[in-house]
């Protein structure tokens, strides 16, 4: 639990931005930091990556705040995210004082708006509670959490990366049965010789799920790290124009499935153009020749 506190009539460098402060009641509730760190005395100040940007500041520079004619100077020692509490600002709009440093500069209680913050357990009835609060205090509000509209843009288009990944998995399995179909035709003078020299039904049958095979280990490594890369950039581009934490969680466990689970499909695949070589007779692919 935590006392949210903010006050909307201030400006930053002449920008008009909401300040906020958290106090600990209980447990511990916090800002994200995405840079830096979290103000520490009345006289530090993190700002939103968007807000720090329009002002064309960085961390470590000094920022006037202003909140009607009182001006005051804080210095700039992380970037942060804040949520409004049913306002529409950027996710990366806001800023973050210390409780001590939001009274600095908005000296009027009435222009200081608190609320308190609390962590429901997973399996808690929000409804319920809600319910409970608004019966019991007539001057209780109870607001459930909110998604940013920014986040909430990208949710609009979580299935587009699944479904790109369906399609190519698609496509690179048509791409393997063709190659390794074409590639079982040329070779037929090839794989005929090899069974006149004492090849068996069966070793046919591995040398092409060995093509498979390689053919499925270079592209798992390519995939994979390019995947790895280009992910990467891209997820930073877009968390970077949002102003949220770049970091990502590498779904290891899947990552360590998908190798055999490609190598199981691949050679699935070349069962059929393995068991139309094996069956060719010798003798046929070498008068066709």
């Amino acid at each position: 639990m935590a006392q949210y506190c903010y006050a909307n009539n201030i400006s930053i460098a002449g920008r008009p931005a909401v300040g906020s402060s958290f106090r600990q009641v209980r447990g511990q509730i916090e800002p994200t930091i995405v840079h830096g760190r979290a103000p520490r005395n009345p006289r530090e100040i993190a700002l939103g990556a968007k807000l720090l940007g329009s002002i064309g500041k960085s961390i470590g520079d000094q920022v006037v705040v202003a909140s009607g004619d009182l001006h005051r100077k804080y210095d700039i020692v992380g970037t942060t995210v804040l949520p409004g509490l049913g306002e529409a600002q950027p996710l990366a709009g806001g800023a973050l004082f210390t409780e001590g440093g939001l009274e600095r500069v908005a000296t009027n209680p009435v222009d200081r708006d608190n609320y308190v913050i609390v962590r429901l357990k997973p399996h808690a009835d929000r409804g319920a509670l809600f319910r409970r609060l608004s019966d019991s205090h007539a001057k209780v509000r109870p607001i459930p959490p909110a998604v940013p509209a920014e986040i909430e843009r990208i949710r609009q288009i979580d299935a587009f990366p699944a479904i790109l990944a369906g399609l190519t998995v698609v496509i690179a399995g048509i791409a393997m049965a063709y190659t390794l179909v074409v590639s079982v035709r040329r070779r037929r003078r090839e794989l005929a010789i090899l069974r006149t020299v004492g090849f068996t039904r069966g070793q046919v049958r591995a040398a092409v799920a060995w093509q498979a095979t390689t053919l499925a280990l270079i592209g798992l490594v390519l995939g994979i790290v390019l995947g790895f890369v280009v992910g990467e950039r891209v997820w930073h581009t877009v968390a970077n124009d949002i102003g949220v934490s770049p970091s990502i969680d590498v779904p290891v466990l899947g990552v360590v499935l998908l190798i055999p689970l490609t190598l199981l499909v691949a050679n699935v695949i070349a069962a059929i153009p393995a068991r139309s070589a094996a069956r060719t007779p010798p003798a046929v692919a070498l008068r066709a020749e």
